[in-house]
């Protein structure tokens, strides 16, 4: 066969993730809503006081979980990429949208720029720091 020829591939052949990109979109969602939501909020339950991104962690750990063992490590590492850039994108806009100067007779900037300071910007970084990546090659080299 010449290289220029086509090949006829079997569409039983092709491994199929029917539900991958939902797995996707949900582990990105979980990752982004723990940083947006819940990484500056604290609080007290039954005595208790918690970082409220703690909520989110046994989920994304569960969906990252499925990812390793239902669709492998590529693509489980392709969805921390994933997640890092959109992590990435969403400080940088919300450095844009701070930075923006306020309409005329808008009097919220000070209560926005507080919500949005560079402590929540930096609690991004601080989450960026801590890759998924290590957490993922950890649970491989569990499962031996």
């Amino acid at each position: 066969m010449n290289e220029n020829e086509l090949s006829v591939v079997e569409a039983s052949s092709v491994r199929q993730f029917r539900a991958f990109d939902v797995v996707m979109a949900a582990f990105v969602a979980i990752l982004l809503l723990s940083n947006l939501i819940g990484a500056a909020k604290l609080a007290t339950v039954g005595g208790f006081t918690f970082g409220a991104g703690i909520l989110f962690f046994p989920i994304g750990y569960v969906i990252g979980d499925v990812l390793t063992e239902v669709y492998g490590y590529a693509h489980a590492r392709r969805c921390i990429w994933v997640g890092f850039f959109g992590i990435l994108f969403m400080a940088f806009m919300s450095w844009v949208v701070v930075s923006l100067p306020p309409a005329a007779g808008w009097s919220g900037q000070e209560a926005y720029e507080s919500a949005c300071s560079d402590r929540c910007r930096a609690l991004y970084w601080r989450r960026l720091s801590r890759s998924g990546q290590a957490s993922l090659s950890i649970r491989s080299c569990w499962r031996v």
